[in-house]
C-alpha cells in the first residue's frame, strides 16, 4: 500500500513540474519569436533580450537542464520569428507586430 502512494504522489509531482515546465517553454518560444519578428520590423530588441537571457541564467543553473536547452530554444525560436516576417509568411504586418512588441518590452524581469 505505502508503495503505491509513493508511486501514486512522484507521479503527480512529475506531472505538476512537466506541466509547469511545458508552460515555461511554451511562453518561452513565443517570446523568442515576438522578439525575432519584431527586430525584423526594426524594433531594437537587445533588452529584452537581454532581460530574457537573465532570465535562463537564472533557470537553467537552478532548474534541470545547465546544458543551455532553453537558451537553445529561445534562439530557435528568435531566427524563425526574424525569418518569418522577413521572408513574407507571418500573419501580421510590421505595424501589428510592433504594436504587440510595445505592449510586451517593458514585462516585467
Amino acid at each position: 500500500m505505502a508503495t503505491a502512494i509513493s508511486f501514486l504522489l512522484i507521479s503527480v509531482s512529475t506531472f505538476a513540474v512537466d506541466e509547469v515546465e511545458s508552460k515555461f517553454l511554451d511562453n518561452l518560444t513565443a517570446s523568442g519569436f515576438v522578439l525575432g519578428r519584431s527586430k525584423a520590423c526594426g524594433a531594437d530588441v537587445e533588452e529584452p533580450l537581454l532581460r530574457l537571457g537573465r532570465v535562463l541564467g537564472r533557470t537553467s543553473s537552478s532548474g534541470p537542464t545547465t546544458d543551455g536547452s532553453y537558451l537553445q530554444v529561445a534562439i530557435q525560436a528568435f531566427q524563425a520569428g526574424e525569418k518569418s516576417q522577413k521572408s513574407g509568411k507571418a500573419p501580421e504586418n510590421c505595424t501589428s507586430v510592433l504594436r504587440l512588441y510595445e505592449g510586451i518590452r517593458h514585462l516585467p524581469q
